[in-house]
């Protein structure tokens, strides 16, 4: 589909657009944002199909991939505690980091062992703490028509969410500003 079309007769002198690597980009960029001509109609190629199409080479450096990986895996928001089943004392770790320095495992099994609470060589137990998770599927809501004034109970989040027809994400939402959902007010019991 897209061809490189720049090609100058045989030149005895320096051609801008084969020996500038810069102006090769740029060129490939144009392409990509104007579109060409295919078949009688104006197509956008893909970056991808331009670099190709150009024989240019896309290029990270490893500084930018380091910094994905490293706020990724080191993010010391995630709390997380390790337990020790032999000595019973459990731990609180600020970060995936500090998990695997005190448990040995590596960086990258840590969040899975906290989510599938799997024991690690028979020793460490690792959980995952949220503090932002305001609701649980476990407690008790109560809700309440507005028009009719009639009380609902539920023994769950998942109850009252399929009651009302909305995902238990909803109903967080609802619940945390006070709204209403289809007409009736949210509430926890305890």
């Amino acid at each position: 589909m897209l061809e490189r079309g720049y090609r100058l007769g045989n030149t005895l002198g320096p051609n801008v657009l084969t020996d500038d690597k810069t102006a090769l980009n740029y060129y490939a960029l144009a392409k990509c944002i104007v579109g060409i001509e295919y078949e009688g109609k104006i197509k956008h190629p893909s970056i991808k199909q331009a670099v190709s199409a150009f024989k240019l080479s896309e290029q990270k450096t490893n500084t930018e991939e380091t910094e994905i990986v490293s706020r990724k895996r080191y993010n010391k928001r995630l709390k997380f505690i390790v337990e020790n089943l032999m000595t019973g004392e459990k731990t609180l770790c600020n970060g995936v980091k500090e998990v695997a320095d005190r448990t040995g495992m590596t960086v990258t099994h840590v969040s899975s062992y906290a989510r599938k609470e799997v024991v690690y060589q028979k020793t460490f137990k690792i959980y995952k703490v949220n503090e932002n998770k305001i609701a649980s599927n476990s407690r008790y809501m109560q809700i309440t028509n507005i028009e009719s004034g009639q009380v609902r109970e539920f023994e769950s989040l998942k109850e009252t969410a399929n009651f009302l027809g909305k995902a238990t994400s909803t109903i967080i939402y609802h619940v945390e500003r006070k709204s209403l959902v289809c007409g009736w007010k949210v509430e926890y019991l305890d």
